[in-house]
């Protein structure tokens, strides 16, 4: 029986709190500083920047780089030496994320493209975004497992993002299918999962599902509350 943990409060404190050498696999998306809390971009009915229970998403982006460098300092503090760090972000503003993962201490390992099938990010004057990023970051040598169950074999991952009445009360949540691709392909049951900015959850249920334990950090009481909802729910599936 594996055991989930959603810690309430600042990501960088709580990540400080953690022993090192103790996680097994991280698999994370933190905000993107696009002001997404102002955007008027309408989803099940309701305006996106209605929905967002954050403040941190317009920062000054030398801050905003700073602190997702110091994230990801503390990320490989807390893995093991063969512990892995699946950091999914964005090219935005021609700002690549290279120019964040490069300064951390992690080590590049692969760069996945995340492929949203066609679903893209509205551009006034360039070509509409329809993929996203997922660096594969490690400490040393990562541990690899490549069970028959792994959905994805190399570096495209082709998925649509969650739609409709699946489309839990966040605005950008993972599909399942990304978080449990990370998991089965770095860590074995009973392995510890994190995702720093937990979000809905959608790691912490996928690691439940897999027989992982999990700890998600999410700043927000709204979808820390979400998160406990969506895991109670998994266990009806499990």
């Amino acid at each position: 029986m594996s055991e989930q943990l959603v810690i309430q409060g600042d990501c960088l404190e709580q990540l400080k709190l953690l022993p090192s050498d103790s996680v097994d696999c991280v698999v994370t998306s933190p905000p993107y500083n696009l002001s997404a809390n102002k955007v008027r971009i309408k989803w099940n009915g309701k305006y996106q920047s209605d929905a967002i229970d954050y403040s941190n998403d317009e920062m000054d982006e030398v801050e905003y780089q700073q602190w997702q460098v110091d994230v990801l300092n503390e990320c490989f503090r807390v893995i093991k030496p063969t512990g892995s760090v699946f950091y999914n972000h964005k090219i935005r503003k021609g700002i690549h994320p290279w120019e964040i993962t490069s300064k951390s201490k992690l080590k590049f390992h692969q760069q996945i493209v995340w492929d949203r099938c066609g679903s893209h990010f509205p551009a006034v004057h360039s070509l509409g975004q329809s993929t996203e990023l997922i660096y594969w970051l490690v400490k040393q040598k990562p541990a690899v497992y490549k069970p028959k169950e792994l959905i994805w074999r190399c570096e495209v991952w082709r998925q649509m993002p969650v739609q409709g009445k699946k489309r839990p009360n966040h605005p950008a949540p993972f599909p399942i299918e990304i978080p449990t691709n990370c998991i089965l392909l770095t860590t074995k049951p009973g392995d510890l999962v994190l995702d720093c900015f937990a979000g809905s959850g959608t790691t912490l249920v996928a690691a439940k599902l897999l027989n992982r334990n999990a700890v998600g950090i999410e700043v927000s009481k709204k979808y820390c509350k979400v998160i406990e909802e969506r895991l109670k729910d998994a266990e009806l599936v499990s």
